[in-house]
């Protein structure tokens, strides 16, 4: 019996566990190369869409409650549009629009608050309908 397993044999169902993935992590690591996270940052969707301010961007409509429109644009938050007079027949729950972005994120300070809260909603204009093949925006 060499040395290599009867230490195997001594180590406990964890101590076993753990130099498995030891193992399988030591490899792995070797044949990625070491990504800094400001380089990661920089490459993001995120950054690249630079200051969001008058940004014209596509969303998904995914609720109607009365006359608001809840729109997913891929933000962190979504955004709540009101349901525009004209053609308010096809802004329905699935329909794709255009918005032009204000603010990423609604915060402020409520009455007696030291710091901001979020309101947890972008701020955007809802310009119309997105345009689709056989359908134009309005």
């Amino acid at each position: 019996m060499s040395h290599k397993e009867s230490n195997n044999k001594s180590l406990s169902g964890f101590g076993k566990a753990f130099t498995k993935f030891s193992k399988l992590t030591n490899k792995s690591s070797l044949d990625e190369p070491d990504v800094k996270f400001a380089t990661l940052l920089r490459h993001s969707k995120l950054i690249q869409l630079g200051d969001p301010q008058g940004k014209i961007v596509e969303g998904k409509i995914f609720q109607v409650v009365g006359n608001d429109l809840y729109i997913d644009f891929g933000g962190k938050f979504h955004c709540v549009c009101s349901k525009p007079n004209a053609n308010e027949s096809e802004f329905v729950r699935g329909s794709r629009v255009r918005l032009r972005l204000q603010e990423l994120e609604l915060s402020t300070k409520f009455l007696g608050a030291s710091q901001e809260l979020t309101l947890r909603e972008a701020d955007a204009l809802l310009l119309g309908l997105a345009r689709t093949s056989g359908r134009k925006a309005i």
